[in-house]
């Protein structure tokens, strides 16, 4: 892969490469970007950034950069408000109905129920207030022909276009989006934290799966 072919993948994750590479940083961005395509989903432009400054490989020291730069960099002096929370975008044709085939088929093991929650994921993020819910207001507002249209709202798009089968008349036809909200009433650097938890904890499960 040639510099130029480099630096348009990796500005799809938000990461920036200087015009002028050394061996040893064209040999450590390409590892960025062999991670970025192994986890598979998006994340915050805050996050990315913060991780993207500090390193972040091999406790404990990486996890306590990480940890002393989020902080500095997203408290307001004497202020850190709790009112963050974190929150999940999964993809229902994935799920398939999850929950009610858990219901139903007792022998289901958790091994697989994990596998499939974990690959429905396609976004992860920190918010605010109905953040987790504006995803849906952008992708509807959001066309393919504008610049940087981004994977995440193409996603959100087809779900809703996707019929669902074997549902009664009364009932939604088209699938719509899953919205997992938790550890609500957090500071923005705790979110933040949690947010880089997430990322490494997806990126072991899909290496190992």
């Amino acid at each position: 892969m040639d510099d130029t072919k480099l630096r348009l993948e990796l500005r799809k994750f938000k990461v920036c490469v200087p015009p002028c590479l050394t061996d040893a940083a064209r040999c450590r961005f390409k590892g960025k970007l062999r991670k970025m395509r192994d986890v598979g989903v998006e994340f915050s432009a805050e996050l990315i950034e913060a991780i993207h400054t500090v390193d972040i490989r091999g406790p404990p020291t990486g996890e306590n950069n990480l940890r002393n730069k989020v902080c500095n960099d997203s408290r307001t002096p004497g202020k850190d408000p709790k009112r963050f929370f974190n929150y999940l975008l999964l993809d229902p044709r994935k799920t398939n109905n999850l929950t009610r085939r858990v219901q139903q088929n007792p022998n289901l093991s958790s091994v697989d129920i994990l596998k499939c929650f974990m690959k429905s994921i396609f976004y992860v993020g920190k918010g605010t207030g109905t953040r987790a819910h504006a995803h849906i207001k952008e992708a509807m507002d959001f066309s393919s022909k504008k610049p940087g249209y981004k994977m995440k709202l193409k996603t959100i798009q087809e779900i809703f276009a996707t019929p669902r089968s074997n549902v009664q008349p009364n009932e939604e036809q088209n699938y719509g989006l899953l919205v997992c909200e938790f550890s609500k009433n957090i500071s923005n650097a705790q979110a933040l934290n949690q947010e880089a938890a997430m990322i490494e904890g997806m990126a072991s499960f899909i290496s190992v799966f």
